[in-house]
């Protein structure tokens, strides 16, 4: 039993309250009465605050405690809608869940992939037709766009680069020539230092305004000539990498205010290096794989196994990743893609997807504390989360829910209704 004594933090009254442990637990009440403060602020900080404490960290004393006494914690989770948001273009629901582990693995030993001496299609067994040597696959990183080995050059595995044309150099005319490379960030420093000579050749002054040039000027002017040592201002952002995006973020070109964000060419938007678009199964890469909807991906699988399209050998490799697949299904997320980027996916979502992700952890002794995942779902997808919520609990867990829905309260197994106002009338 989780048992809190004189719990006082906003607007709280002074509560004491007993939460049974290994149990579905409903917090409800109307809004402001208090909820995400005996949920959030004071079980899952205190729950994070021990356990902390267990492995060592330092801790900041909190001389205004929100309580007098907890007693029957254990290690706390909290998926709460307003700290989930993330920011990693990198992340996506098949890295959260580790779903794609489990698919870089498979692609890895059931996949037909390039011979490395001659590119020929190696399936099974591993012999290339044309060489006619064993041919060893290639390992699980090689179908990662987060691994060195496996991502696209050309991008550097975000999938997007900057394409830069002739009307991006410079959109107002009246700009003199030599305000041309003074943007920011300072991208054109070295470049300038070859502007004199241009200027010699074109018999110009670093005061002309760009739209003045004549035709043979402007071309040299972006793409470089014979004629002069100046490189050229398309040639020197391509020479430069500044096409592509540095650490996940916007490529150094567009920040200068020239070119724009565009799918990669290389890779078609993947990410993926080219032994990962090269290896198939069924006629399909991982990409691919990651662009289905996580509910057409598992029937796919399944269409592979009963085909032999997979090997009966992987039968228990394709299962798990199908297992996993149904988590996410049950939850209420089979629309979405493992490609999907988890900044574009909405608080509910999130929590869904993490719910999900614990499923599949198999973690148990834990108290897990949920801020209204109901959101947004269907009647019937209401009844397969409190499903899967339950699964939880049956695994030996504690499960908290801040919730307003009917279906959810009734579920539960023990209920507090926080009230019976909100604000100063709550608590």
């Amino acid at each position: 039993m989780i048992r809190i004594r004189n719990a006082h933090i906003h607007y709280l009254k002074n509560i004491d309250v007993d939460i049974p442990m290994g149990k579905l637990t409903v917090i409800t009440g109307v809004s402001g009465s208090g909820k995400s403060s005996l949920a959030f602020d004071i079980l899952y900080e205190e729950g994070k605050r021990r356990y902390l404490q267990y492995v060592g960290s330092f801790l900041q004393i909190d001389e205004h405690q929100a309580f007098d006494e907890i007693t029957g914690l254990s290690p706390t989770l909290a998926v709460e809608q307003r700290i989930i948001r993330q920011n990693n273009p990198r992340s996506t629901v098949g890295t959260r869940t580790k779903i794609n582990n489990l698919l870089q693995v498979l692609f890895s030993v059931a996949g037909i992939f390039p011979c490395p001496a001659c590119g020929q299609p190696v399936g099974e067994p591993r012999i290339c037709s044309q060489c006619g040597e064993i041919r060893e696959p290639y390992s699980a990183s090689f179908y990662s766009r987060n691994s060195a080995v496996g991502f696209c050059f050309a991008c550097l595995g975000t999938g997007y680069s900057a394409e830069i044309g002739e009307d991006e150099v410079c959109k107002d005319p009246d700009r003199p020539v030599g305000r041309l490379l003074k943007v920011t960030p300072n991208i054109f420093h070295r470049l300038a230092a070859q502007l004199p000579d241009f200027y010699r050749v074109y018999n110009l002054k670093e005061t002309d305004p760009y739209g003045s040039l004549s035709h043979e000027a402007r071309q040299a002017l972006i793409y470089g000539s014979d004629k002069t040592s100046f490189e050229g201002i398309i040639p020197y952002v391509r020479r430069n990498g500044m096409v592509k995006p540095v650490a996940s973020k916007t490529p150094l070109v567009v920040r200068a205010g020239m070119g724009h964000i565009a799918t990669c060419e290389a890779c078609g938007g993947t990410g993926l290096g080219d032994v990962a678009r090269r290896t198939t199964i069924g006629g399909m890469h991982i990409g691919n794989f990651g662009e289905l909807p996580v509910s057409d991906l598992r029937d796919c699988l399944e269409n592979f196994l009963r085909a032999g399209i997979i090997h009966d050998k992987f039968t228990n490799l394709t299962q798990a990743v199908n297992q996993r697949l149904e988590h996410l299904i049950d939850v209420g997320l089979g629309y979405l893609s493992l490609s999907r980027s988890t900044p574009t996916i909405s608080g509910g979502e999130l929590q869904r997807m993490f719910l999900a992700s614990y499923l599949i952890s198999s973690l148990d002794s834990v108290i897990f504390v949920f801020d209204e995942p109901t959101i947004g779902l269907h009647e019937v997808e209401k009844g397969l989360l409190l499903r899967k919520l339950r699964e939880l609990v049956q695994a030996g867990n504690t499960v908290i829910v801040v919730e307003h829905d009917a279906g959810c309260i009734a579920a539960a197994d023990t209920i507090l209704d926080l009230g019976p106002g909100a604000g100063t009338n709550g608590g």
